[in-house]
């Protein structure tokens, strides 16, 4: 649809952060703490939409800040509430960032070494680069609680320095941060996606470079053929796609190339390298350049490359899904779940060779939906005491997995095998509207808890 920008305040955009095409489509409601089922929401003043010229998807509207410090306030309070700020940091330093820059450290030694690009600008996180003795480090990050904590965490060693007596870590974006001296390099590590205007980040980054200077971006998401999440490396939910909460834009390798050219940046390479868990990176190198012939093909090609991805996701979803209904669907095979997810496993399969589909929260129940025996917990109980040992359970919920083992806890020894979702997830259900069709937002695969 095309949306006529008088309608955004000052502070707000709706035109694509790549191609700046104001004819955008929305595609659905976006989401707060997916890794949370029990604080899921959905934000009633955010969209996902897609560009109808490039294809990029991003969140919408697109915030501009005028004071960066909110920006670091909103980001970082994003987080588990059971911690603070600065708890959440420190673990996720500590299970994730470390491994990640370490794996950054490796490939610029190899293909970037100091004896090249000695100084280097670090785009938003704790300040851990800062301690890579071989090249000359500064962070800046937006959130003055984060700096302080990495200063505290990362000045041993630097205390040997009198003329410094903490580490290079500043509580700045890269749209605001002054600096007299030129970098030879400048990385945005898993942070780049998180700028709702990549592209004046961009022009902010080219003026703080010396000529030819190195840009380095890493994307850990599915869009730039990454493998983007940990836990097992497989997109199981329609979050593990798009997570709704510090990512705003989700670039290709296309439109990031397209982008960059128009900030003047060419491409160098582009390789994947190693991430924590079962995640990956794609590494894109650019340098900074005078000479730049905008390759207006790449919009195009990106609109092509994000159409056949995003089908090839929720393909893969139908396909994993409706395999594991087929597995299940036998004798001697309980299902425990809710009516939403009852009613979405009766549009793809009778379900007519299962023992029953037991309501988890309704004591007694003894009635036909759509073809399937559905059955209350009580009745469930029953079938386990006088038959111990014969069934098997699978529990079809995301949102009450935890409610339903806990109420299984005291019946382990009577069942045979229990199986659940490899997925938690706020959405008790496994369809969504997404653009004008209901498609899959999980791809139900199970895994043997018993």
């Amino acid at each position: 649809m095309e949306i006529n920008e008088s309608v955004s305040d000052k502070n707000l955009s709706f035109a694509c952060p790549i191609c700046e095409s104001t004819s955008i489509s929305t595609l659905s409601q976006s989401w707060k703490h997916f890794h949370d089922e029990k604080q899921f929401y959905y934000d009633e003043n955010e969209w996902f939409c897609g560009c109808e010229k490039c294809g990029t998807v991003f969140r919408a509207p697109l915030l501009k800040y005028d004071d960066y410090r909110k920006y670091g306030e909103d980001y970082y309070n994003n987080v588990n509430p059971d911690e603070s700020i600065e708890e959440h940091a420190v673990s996720h330093f500590e299970s994730y960032q470390r491994y990640n820059y370490d794996s950054l450290r490796k490939y610029l030694n190899h293909k970037i070494p100091p004896t090249e690009a000695k100084r280097w600008l670090d785009v938003g996180s704790i300040g851990y680069a800062t301690t890579f003795e071989e090249y000359d480090f500064t962070t800046i990050e937006p959130d003055q609680r984060i700096v302080n904590l990495g200063c505290r965490l990362f000045k041993k060693g630097i205390l040997n320095n009198p003329l410094r007596k903490n580490p290079k870590i500043f509580s700045k974006t890269i749209d605001n941060f002054v600096t007299d001296q030129k970098f030879d390099g400048i990385v945005f590590h898993n942070s780049f996606y998180c700028l709702p205007f990549p592209f004046e980040g961009l022009l902010k980054a080219s003026e703080l470079l010396v000529p030819n200077g190195e840009l380095v971006i890493t994307i850990s998401t599915y869009f730039c053929n990454a493998s983007s999440t940990h836990t097992d490396g497989i997109l199981a939910r329609i979050e593990d796609l798009l997570p709704g909460e510090t990512l705003w834009v989700f670039q290709n390798p296309h439109s990031l190339e397209y982008l960059c050219q128009r900030a003047g940046f060419c491409l160098v390479s582009a390789e994947e390298i190693e991430a924590y868990g079962h995640k990956t990176m794609m590494l894109f190198r650019f340098r900074k350049s005078t000479n730049i012939d905008l390759d207006f093909d790449l919009v195009e090609r990106s609109k092509g490359l994000m159409s056949s991805k995003l089908d090839a996701f929720f393909g893969a979803l139908e396909t994993d899904t409706k395999d594991s209904l087929i597995e299940i669907d036998r004798p001697k095979c309980f299902l425990i779940g809710t009516l939403p997810i009852l009613s979405d496993i009766s549009r793809l399969t009778t379900a007519d060779s299962i023992e029953g589909f037991v309501f988890y929260d309704t004591p007694r129940c003894t009635m036909t939906v759509n073809g399937v025996k559905v059955l209350g917990w009580d009745d469930f109980v029953d079938s386990l005491v006088k038959s111990p040992n014969c069934y098997d359970v699978a529990v079809l919920s995301y949102k009450f997995q935890d409610e339903i083992f806990g109420k299984l806890q005291g019946f382990f020894d009577s069942i045979n095998s229990i199986f659940k979702p490899t997925r938690k997830s706020g959405m008790e259900t496994l369809f969504i509207k997404f653009g004008n069709e209901h498609r899959y937002c999980k791809g139900l695969k199970f895994e043997k808890v018993k």
